[in-house]
């Protein structure tokens, strides 16, 4: 029951934070990630502990249906002209920022005089910047879409962000392994041959991308005989619940799974429109009220203060990263001018594959020296990133014309 009351507060207090994020015209999830921070044990304590880490069940069924939708936003006729544009950013971008990030780090964190860099080696800073570098090439899906379904965008820099946004996760997990497995070989400690270790992410990419379709194509037959909304929404939110969890548990990538179920069912029946249209008007806003408050309370204030320095230097590489990629990419593909100039600015939100990813070496005991500087480098970069991202996005779209404030 209790957990209850703190549900409805968090509805109640982020329903006025949207109200008074628009009468300043900010996006909604920065009012939502501010309260959060305001409500978070590290600030106020009003919310609980025990609640926040119960709360994984809303966390997980939020990023199903973000993921869900960001796929249903992917329909072929929609990108078929911009797929080679997706593809150039996406990779350029990611690789940009991987470089970037890695090179600028490594130069840097040796002049840092902060206690917890004091006792690692050159070899340390190595391995300490080549991850932060893999991970920084993930963006926050969640925040791209609501941030995009709140000002109704609609045009080629909104499609190419989706499309960018619905994979670049993807080369994070592929760049992530890699380093893992170079580090590991350096380390003495890989007991896998390389090729398999690097192979392992893309068999992961691949048994995800396969359950999402397989799953989405059966959906899409069943749909087509159904009538009755709510038998529409019904057996299409019990499935997806089941393969996102299905792929947590073999430690697969849910939210690839999510986006292929997704995409699959809006390519493959007319009865997705009506599937869709139902979620973003009924229950997409409590879906981010919830999700976005949960994480800025999630935000460890006395982290981001011991680690900021590295934290602010990792956001303004990967910044220069995005910006600088995704010019180039947009570039060579011939795109649209408005996605060379705003593509990159609107890929700064970053959360939970980037949190996911950077957990994965704070569990790897070979790494256990740089695995919680690691960690807490991402949990403030993250703070940072989904404050910023969200405005930089907002102005990014605006800027290209392609969104609108609501009436």
């Amino acid at each position: 029951m209790e957990n209850l009351f703190w549900i409805g507060l968090l509805l109640i207090v982020g329903y006025a934070a949207g109200i008074a994020s628009e009468h300043f015209k900010l996006p909604k999830i920065s009012g939502y990630i501010l309260i959060g921070i305001i409500l978070s044990p590290s600030v106020t304590n009003i919310l609980p502990k025990s609640f926040l880490s119960g709360s994984e069940t809303i966390i997980h069924f939020a990023l199903a249906t973000i993921a869900f939708m960001i796929g249903g936003s992917l329909k072929y006729n929609t990108i078929k002209k911009l797929e080679k544009t997706i593809l150039s950013v996406m990779f350029s971008a990611s690789e940009t920022t991987f470089f970037l990030v890695a090179a600028g780090l490594f130069l840097f964190l040796p002049y840092m005089a902060l206690d917890s860099l004091l006792l690692e080696s050159s070899k340390e800073h190595l391995f300490i910047a080549l991850f932060l570098g893999a991970i920084g090439a993930a963006t926050a899906p969640a925040a791209v879409l609501a941030v995009i379904h709140q000002y109704r965008s609609k045009g080629p820099l909104t499609t190419t962000l989706l499309g960018v946004v619905a994979t670049d996760d993807a080369i994070a997990l592929i760049n992530f392994s890699l380093v893992l497995s170079i580090a590991s070989i350096i380390q003495g400690s890989n007991e896998s041959s390389f090729l398999v270790t690097l192979l392992e992410p893309l068999f992961i990419i691949l048994l995800s991308l396969g359950l999402g379709i397989a799953a989405g194509w059966l959906q899409s037959r069943h749909i087509n005989t159904l009538t009755k909304e709510s038998s529409l929404m019904i057996s299409t939110f019990g499935v997806l619940l089941l393969i996102y969890t299905s792929a947590q548990y073999f430690e697969h990538d849910g939210l690839l799974v999510s986006i292929a179920y997704g995409a699959t069912i809006a390519n493959t029946t007319e009865k997705s429109d009506e599937i869709f249209q139902v979620i973003q008007e009924h229950f997409e806003e409590i879906i981010f009220v919830l999700f976005f408050i949960l994480s800025g309370a999630s935000v460890e204030l006395d982290v981001l203060a011991e680690i900021w320095p590295i934290a602010l230097l990792y956001v303004l590489l990967r910044m220069m990263g995005k910006i600088g990629g995704s010019w180039f990419g947009a570039r060579i593909s011939n795109a649209d001018p408005a996605i060379k100039k705003y593509a990159g600015i609107a890929q700064m939100p970053q959360a939970g594959v980037a949190i996911g990813l950077a957990l994965m070496l704070y569990h790897n005991p070979d790494f256990s020296t740089i695995g919680p500087l690691v960690l807490n480098t991402i949990i403030a970069a993250t703070a940072i990133n989904e404050i910023i991202g969200p405005f930089l996005l907002k102005i990014a779209l605006f800027k290209a014309g392609e969104a609108k404030e609501r009436e």
